[in-house]
């Protein structure tokens, strides 16, 4: 029988810092009426080049945060420099180790020490036993609040992306471990014509979360836009893997608040199959 958590599906909105602050503030509103539960921020892979300085960067958090404690959205913050742990762990609800650094062991025994969930992304060119030896050098730091990601791997096939999204890698996940397992398919798609048929997939394969980015207005100054959904684009997404989720018997709630309050449900105490 699926436990509680297995009937939840989260749904997550990345932002990035790049974007116009104002208009990230106002997508946050906008983002919360279509029944999504955290905000990820995401940094440019060299944000000190695009911001004036990392002090500007958390300045942005610390905003951000009052309006999410305004909606009631969680707040998810990738990190990937072991001096930004302390400081995101401030204002995160969730830090968040994106592809490029799954396997950089100094920020894995960084976040290990944090008090906070930490959601692993799993590497272009990880394979799944690789993904879990990051997860368990984490936990053997002392933090087993940990969910794992799949957003893509490097493969032949495709034509407009960096990746192939590992749908498959969903159910085997699930029989290896007890842990929450995430997808972000935006990265995974050939374009945002597929990421409504990804997330659709994702959710029929067993993926107890989504991680949907979302852009404000036209701005394309940078390449990775493409793939970006805008808000309608967005909360259609939301709906329809609604469905799905409704044949499955999943609720669209925040499941790491379920699993928070359910301390029976052995995923609170998991343990490696």
């Amino acid at each position: 029988m699926p436990n509680k958590i297995d009937r939840s599906l989260t749904i997550i909105a990345g932002i990035w810092v790049k974007d116009d602050f104002s208009c990230m503030l106002d997508l946050v509103k906008r983002i919360k009426k279509c029944n999504a539960h955290i905000i990820a921020i995401r940094f440019p892979k060299y944000y000190e080049c695009i911001l004036d300085s990392r002090k500007d960067v958390f300045g942005r958090l610390k905003e951000i945060k009052k309006v999410l404690e305004e909606t009631g959205l969680s707040l998810m913050v990738e990190v990937s420099d072991t001096r930004d742990v302390f400081i995101v762990s401030k204002y995160a609800d969730i830090l968040l180790i994106d592809t490029e650094s799954s396997q950089n062991l100094p920020l894995l025994r960084e976040v290990s020490k944090a008090n906070k969930p930490v959601l692993l992304k799993r590497g272009l060119s990880m394979t799944l036993s690789e993904l879990l030896k990051s997860a368990k050098y984490i936990e053997k730091g002392g933090n087993s609040n940990i969910i794992l990601c799949e957003g893509g791997i490097r493969t032949f096939s495709s034509v407009n992306s960096i990746a192939t999204l590992d749908i498959s890698a969903i159910p085997v996940l699930k029989e290896m471990v007890n842990l929450l397992i995430f997808v972000d398919p935006i990265y995974g798609s050939d374009g945002k014509e597929s990421v409504l048929s990804l997330s659709k997939a994702a959710v029929a394969a067993g993926a107890d979360g989504l991680i949907l980015d979302v852009k404000c207005g036209e701005n394309k100054l940078y390449n990775d836009y493409l793939n970006k959904l805008n808000i309608k684009e967005f909360c259609y997404i939301v709906e329809e893997v609604k469905k799905i989720a409704k044949v499955l018997g999943k609720k669209i709630e925040n499941s790491l608040e379920v699993k928070a309050n359910e301390d029976q449900i052995y995923r609170t105490r998991h343990k490696w199959r």
